[in-house]
């Protein structure tokens, strides 16, 4: 099977690396008036600094970009060098991409390289270059280009790791009395106190230089290094390139200023210039152009001068990353869409797989080394299988670490969790949570206590590495393509666990997936913290993110320290609470929750109150909005395998569950747990010579049972759905305003209507048996629903968008009775009431209300079609009102200049989501004047991924004719 690669774009300067000498080269070439795109590996700019701690800088006044960052003192958070350099970026007219690895090349029809393969969590996307200037540490993309290297030589290197707050056994203060300005969090954490930066160098064999070899060193030096006192910690080792390239012009080391070193001694290919300390230099040479004034200065230098190349206009005809044995009989699937994971109707070029290079193998892979994917490493480990962690951030833990979120809500602190608790409390010495023991942890000490149980139990990690594609034989998936910042390759594996959280591995294998479409908008909310030494709990909801959008995240963190200015740092991972997922074996909902039904082949009990971030979709929840209530629920072995894929296991927020389904089961506690079941499922059907989807599950819930994951009762339990006839009767008279007698009668809709057209007639049931007929559009409720709104001389009170704390109903009572009334009422009086109603919105009704009225058009044009130029006009009449649209935004310089300091905000996201909903009402309803569409074209292309996704599926529903 051929397979084609978009080419996302086309520039004249491609930048690849996230340095001060890339950003600087990204800045003076774009002055000079060439289109440039700066892809960086990690979350930022500067990473040659923050990402070491290396937050001095002598004499910053020897460089102007040094200059901009630092202060009088040479000293700079590392939010701050973040920040300063990316307005001067984007200032200057330059595209910025994070989390972006080059994955291969670009090759004209003479097989000369002419572009890249950026490597994101959208997949593989080209971008044709004049100029490629690779900044990388290790000369990465040149090494994939075929410009020679020294070998790297077998004796150990020098490497240094720092920590912030704490000297490491055997190193010394390296800044002294740093104080860190307090930052927004959800604690108090009082006055600014002086910190430390310790270092220690060690002397650490580094291999070939490959990123499995570097990845064992990482390790090390992390286990090595750790002290309990620590706050924070440089996020990579830092060293000098043992070796250089072995094209070029030697630079040599009599330089005083980068400015005398010519540009063309870097020119190391065509089109290719390595602007990194792997040049062919003396390695004395290469450390001094590691120094922040000398990068910035080099790197000015030579984007400067790419000005004046004479390179022409660039044709591809084909890419691939070479080097390697490539995959055999294997098949490569994955992503090939763009930068944003929907791009359509982009150039394709040939894309050759086929000589992939082969960098390891394991028998259990492990995608994502987060709140999931550590507790599965660790299970398959302990197991006996040789596991291998690919984790994009640079530590263990997911959320509850990276992610600041280092408290549980709720969830199920039983089995394995309960474990981890213990051994975290006391890690490195007495609680630092006495008072809330288990319940609040240390950041640092779960990362290291993750590290220390992998390691023990013969595990491997490699940080920073982003899956690509799937390596796969028919439908069962055997390895990844993975992308580092020290090299692209091969894994192969027996058996994967997919805990990326957004199903990337599954979804490359060809996963049946669901991502937001055309039926609705409702996300959880998204949160990106900022954090400050000393606190570990910073939780925050003031955004919505696409995970699979790269553009989206790369918009997401500039936006979050544009926000947050005065903070230490922003936490490099997306709090997401809501991603991508698979259509499983069954689909755990809401229904089966509310029941709390019970499933043979349960591998986690799950529990949690109803905590929404946002506002739902169910119909049942229209009837009775969720309450505080701690709910239960049995997630299913099946709900983590793909519907059509093998070989690979889903867990955490990819697995198969409805929107609703997802705040009960994506506590850290579960999501641990359901982790650990799905790599003990792995390491089982190793053992048992078995597919993931012929496991023996009771076997595998017998181990879950004796770990204490789950009750014994379970290995008993069978499916008690559908109830019984006589219990449903029973729901639905004595029950029925219960959220578990709704369900029923959601779940069994059939069988519970007779029961429900009684309950017309009892006045103490008649308002919910009306509200759940209707919804399911029996007209024998519409005279009770169209009472009950006629009765109500003015709107209710309305629910404004809330993301954190959002508790309770998120559509008031006649909201949700003008929706069930236009499921199941005549089409005069329904439309008549509906007009009446949107006659008296305005731009600061709340939210629920502008639903209500877009959702209810939208059906009553469908069943009713003589009226859709009278409800359409009605919406037109809401949307050209003051302030009630022209929300979309394509720049995120805009973006930046509409943030505030709220770590939860919700103004900005309710006025985007009250001119969608009216947008897509009028869409349904024949649009009025082409309004409608207008908006969703422009919100299409919006930087904020799932606002695009939504508006480019309802316009791809139908053609309108403007009413």
């Amino acid at each position: 099977m051929k397979t084609t690669l978009a080419l996302a774009d086309s520039v004249d300067v491609l930048v690849l690396g996230g340095s001060f000498a890339a950003t600087a080269c990204a800045i003076a070439a774009a002055q000079a008036g060439q289109r440039v795109l700066l892809a960086a590996p990690r979350t930022g700019l500067g990473d040659d600094a923050w990402a070491h701690l290396r937050l001095d800088c002598p004499h910053p006044e020897h460089d102007p970009l040094c200059a901009a960052v630092f202060a009088e003192d040479g000293v700079a958070r590392p939010l701050q060098i973040k920040a300063r350099l990316e307005q001067m970026a984007l200032e200057a007219g330059v595209d910025l991409l994070y989390q972006a690895l080059p994955c291969g090349c670009l090759y004209d029809d003479q097989d000369a390289v002419c572009g890249a393969i950026l490597a994101t969590r959208s997949g593989r996307a080209g971008i044709a270059a004049r100029n490629v200037v690779d900044a990388s540490h290790t000369g990465v993309f040149a090494r994939q280009a075929g410009v020679p290297f020294a070998p790297w030589p077998e004796q150990p290197v020098t490497v240094e790791r720092r920590l912030l707050g704490a000297i490491p056994d055997g190193g010394h203060a390296v800044l002294e009395h740093l104080l860190p300005a307090p930052a927004a969090t959800n604690d108090t954490p009082g006055e600014a106190v002086p910190l430390t930066i310790g270092a220690r160098t060690l002397s650490l064999s580094l291999g070939d230089g490959s990123p499995l070899a570097l990845a064992a060193a990482e390790a090390e030096a992390r286990e090595r290094c750790f002290h309990a006192d620590q706050q924070g910690r440089s996020e990579s080792i830092w060293f000098v390139p043992p070796a250089g390239c072995q094209a070029g012009t030697n630079i040599g080391d009599e330089w005083q200023h980068a400015t005398e070193i010519s540009p063309d001694a870097i020119h190391v290919s065509p089109r290719i210039w390595l602007l990194s300390p792997s040049c062919k230099t003396a390695r004395s040479s290469a450390e001094r152009l590691m120094q922040l004034p000398h990068a910035a200065a080099w790197g000015r230098h030579v984007g400067n001068h790419l000005q004046h190349t004479s390179a022409s206009p660039v044709q591809p005809v084909q890419a691939g990353l070479r080097g390697g044995s490539g995959p055999g009989s294997s098949q490569i699937r994955g992503a090939c869409l763009g930068l944003r994971g929907f791009d359509q109707g982009l150039p394709r070029l040939p894309l050759d797989d086929s000589a992939l290079p082969v960098l390891g193998e394991s028998d259990v892979l492990v995608a994502g080394g987060g709140t999931g994917g550590a507790p599965a490493a660790i299970s398959a480990a302990r197991a006996g299988a040789r596991t291998l962690v690919l984790e994009q951030q640079y530590a263990l833990g997911g959320v509850g670490t990276v992610g600041r979120i280092a408290r549980y809500w709720h969830g199920n602190r039983v089995g394995f969790t309960a474990e981890l608790d213990d051994l975290v409390d006391s890690f490195a010495g007495p609680s630092p949570y006495p008072k809330n023991k288990g319940a609040w942890w240390s950041v640092e000490w779960k990362q290291a206590a993750l590290l220390q149980q992998l390691r023990a139990a013969g595990g491997e990690v490699c940080f920073h590495a982003t899956i690509v594609a799937a390596v796969c034989s028919g439908n069962v998936v055997h390895g990844a393509l993975v992308a580092t910042p020290w090299g692209s390759g091969l894994i192969t594996c027996q058996q994967a666990v997919d805990a990326t959280g957004n199903a990337d591995l599954a979804a490359a294998a060809g996963a049946a997936c669901r991502v937001i479409g055309k039926d609705h908008v409702a996300v959880q909310g998204t949160g990106l913290s900022p954090w400050q030494p000393g606190a570990d709990y910073s939780n925050s909801d003031h955004d919505f993110c696409d995970d699979c959008d790269a553009r989206d995240i790369t918009r997401l963190h500039i936006n979050a320290r544009a926000k947050f200015l005065d903070a230490w740092d922003s936490a490099p991972l997306v709090d997401s609470r809501q991603r991508r997922q698979i259509i499983g074996g069954c689909e755990l909902g809401p229904l089966d929750i509310l029941c709390d039904r019970q499933v043979p082949d349960a591998v986690v009990r799950a529990s949690s109150n109803f905590d929404s971030h946002g506002f739902t979709i169910h119909p049942a929840f229209l009837v009775q909005p969720p309450n505080k209530r701690k709910l239960w629920a049995w997630i299913p072995y099946r709900s983590l395998i793909p519907q059509d894929i093998d070989g690979v296991i889903v867990t955490g927020l990819g697995m198969s569950a409805h929107r609703d389904a997802l705040p009960v089961v994506r506590m850290q506690a579960d999501v641990q747990n359901a982790g650990y079941a799905a790599g003990l499922a792995c390491a089982r059907a190793i053992n048992e010579r078995a597919t993931l989807r012929t496991l023996d599950v009771r076997g595998l819930q017998e181990q879950l049972v004796a770990k204490g994951n789950l009750p014994p009762d379970v290995l008993t339990m069978e499916d008690d759905f559908p109830l019984a006839a006589e219990t449903l009767q029973r729901l639905v008279e004595e029950e029925l305003n219960e959220h578990r007698g709704i369900a029923a009668c959601f779940a069994h809709p059939d069988e519970t209507r007779p029961h429900l057209l009684r309950a017309l007639s009892d006045p103490n049931r008649q308002h919910v048996a009306a509200m759940i007929l209707g919804l399911l559009g029996e007209a024998a409720a519409a005279p009770i629903l169209l009472a009950d709104l006629q009765a109500a001389e003015a709107w209710d009170e309305g629910w404004h968008f809330r993301g954190m704390h959002q508790f309770g109903m998120s559509m008031s009572q006649m909201d949700a009775a003008l929706v069930a009334l236009a499921l199941c009422g005549s089409a005069d009086e329904s439309a008549s009431l509906l007009c009446h109603l949107a006659g008296q919105l305005q731009a600061t009704s709340p939210f629920s209300h502008h639903r209500a009225v877009a959702w209810a058009a939208a059906v009553m044009a469908q069943r009713h079609p003589q009226h859709r130029q009278t409800v359409a006009q009605a919406l037109a009449r809401i949307v050209t009102l003051n302030g009630v649209s022209g929300h979309a935004r394509h720049e995120i310089i805009d973006l930046n200049r509409e943030s505030n300091t709220d770590i939860n905000d919700n103004s900005i996201r309710e006025r985007c989501l009250i001119e969608l909903h009216l947008a897509v009402g009028l869409w349904r309803c024949g649009d009025w004047e082409q309004l409608g569409e207008g908006i969703l074209k422009a919100y299409a292309n919006d930087l904020r991924g799932h606002y695009a996704r939504h508006a480019r599926a309802v316009l791809a529903e139908h053609t309108t004719n403007a009413a």
